[in-house]
């Protein structure tokens, strides 16, 4: 029989030569130790597929391993190196992922594994970023390339998002966040290169610009930070939005009656024709409160008053509110007049309103 590897005779019995097999061997782990060498090496050259196959090439022939079965050894080895993705040079990695052919590559972009070594890679570089650092210029470039060749700019901006939400927070620990805080924050966002549709979907960031917000009516200046188009109501002189709420849940506060405690008691048969009634009672009629639901709509913030605007449309000036009570996803605000009642809205952090209502009244 001819020995599977060699292709010469290996005995009557025997379909491999044990040196062969050994050869084999030996040459699957050298051909996953040089991959993993290669892509975590510190060296200018480019480390391409090209060049991978080139220095697998004479391992591959003396192993007696097929194209096929190098090219899958060297595939597994970059998956396992990556999933420890602290000894992997970033760069090299992202070069050799460019220059493997399409079918290959799009296997590796999506799975989670490679989408998973850049989360970790950029949130521990960013979080070792001091606030006033910026990012290197090459961590910069390849942030670009990662997202608009690879397709990962989802990936990264979870991250980004991730450690702004942290800046942010740290900044509001205690109180507005000051100017010299906003423009690290700034920076971060533009280094970062993170896109306007996760800076919008980030509920830190709305924090962070209602808090700018706020501190601009704090300091008496023009609110410029907010642009409504085609805002659904006409306000009055010297009257702009602050901010604008969505998909708000609105409440009215009703009194209803009921009549309780009545009864009409029961007939008992005494003899033929004559009954005796026993048991019954007056009712009495009681007033209740219950939450009459106004609609789904945007709740409006100006410098004066705040508008509900839905099916139906509320106006509350900020000088005639009364009292509030903040909820954790909501607010209750009640209005003065001849007949005060409360009206609750319920779809937000109520953060922002209170602040505003104090620096507003004061």
């Amino acid at each position: 029989m001819k020995c599977k590897f060699c292709q010469k005779s290996a005995g009557l019995f025997h379909s491999v030569h044990k040196e062969c097999a050994q050869k084999h061997e030996e040459a699957k782990k050298l051909i996953a130790q040089t991959t993993v060498e290669l892509l975590c090496a510190d060296s200018p050259t480019p480390f391409t597929y090209d060049f991978l196959n080139d220095q697998l090439k004479p391992i591959k022939q003396a192993g007696y391993l097929t194209d096929a079965q190098t090219e899958e050894i060297a595939i597994d080895s970059l998956y396992n190196t990556i999933r420890k993705s602290a000894r992997v040079n970033a760069f090299r990695l992202f070069d050799f992922i460019s220059s493997i052919p399409y079918a290959i590559r799009k296997q590796i972009l999506a799975s989670r594994d490679y989408e998973l070594y850049w989360e970790v890679f950029f949130e521990n570089y960013f979080a070792s970023m001091n606030d006033n650092v910026q990012v290197d210029d090459d961590y910069k470039r390849l942030l670009v390339k990662l997202k608009q060749e690879q397709n990962l700019s989802d990936a990264i901006d979870a991250v980004a998002e991730r450690i702004l939400q942290h800046k942010i927070y740290k900044a509001l620990e205690d109180g507005i966040i000051e100017e010299v805080e906003e423009e690290q924050i700034g920076n971060f966002v533009e280094q970062s290169s993170i896109t306007q549709a996760a800076l919008h979907k980030s509920q830190a960031y709305q924090k962070l610009v209602q808090s700018l917000v706020l501190r601009d009516i704090k300091e008496g200046r023009e609110i410029e930070r907010l642009k409504i188009n085609n805002l659904p109501l006409l306000l009055g002189k010297n009257e702009f939005p602050i901010w604008i709420f969505q998909e708000v849940n609105a409440y009215e506060e009703k009194t209803g009656r009921k009549y309780v405690g009545g009864s009409r008691g029961t007939n008992i048969r005494i003899c033929k024709g004559v009954y005796y009634r026993v048991g019954a009672t007056k009712g009495q009629s009681v007033e209740y409160q219950y939450q009459n639901f106004l609609g789904k709509g945007h709740l409006i913030v100006t410098n004066k008053n705040l508008y509900f605007i839905g099916v139906k449309q509320l106006k509350l000036p900020i000088a005639k509110i009364l009292t509030y009570e903040p909820y954790s996803d909501g607010i209750m605000l009640v209005k003065d007049g001849a007949n005060p009642k409360p009206y609750t809205f319920v779809g937000f952090d109520p953060w922002f309103i209170v602040n505003a209502i104090n620096l507003l009244v004061d």
